[in-house]
Order: C-alpha cells, then structure tokens, then sequence
C-alpha cells in the first residue's frame, strides 16, 4: 500500500485552521454596534460615498 501519512497530517492540523478563523470583533468596535441593528444600517448608500460610478450617466446620442 501507499503511505498515507499525508492524510493523517491534514486531519491533524484541519481543527487548527478554525481556531485561526476571522473574528469581526474589529468592525463593532470602529462602527460602535449595538449588537441589535442590523448591519446594513450602518452603511452609506449615499452616491458620493460609492465612487466615479455611482451615476450612470447616458452617452449623450443624436
């Protein structure tokens, strides 16, 4: 048979990639959440915070 200790290495280390996981702990503290309102109350749908395409503007045609 083939050696499959590559197998066990990765079932070893699998667990240790979840301890290692992203926490948003950093956006609630910059946006000062409540922890009750959702998120998307917090975001700026105004178009001059969305940049040079925000209006889409028609070519100007005959």
């Amino acid at each position: 048979m083939r050696n499959c200790c590559w197998k066990y290495i990765i079932l070893i280390l699998l667990p240790a990639f979840n301890l290692i996981a992203q926490d948003y702990s950093w956006w609630n503290e910059i946006h000062q959440w409540n922890g009750q309102n959702h998120w998307s109350s917090y975001m700026k749908v105004s178009p001059a915070f969305m940049g040079p395409n925000a209006f889409p503007i028609p070519f100007a045609e005959k």
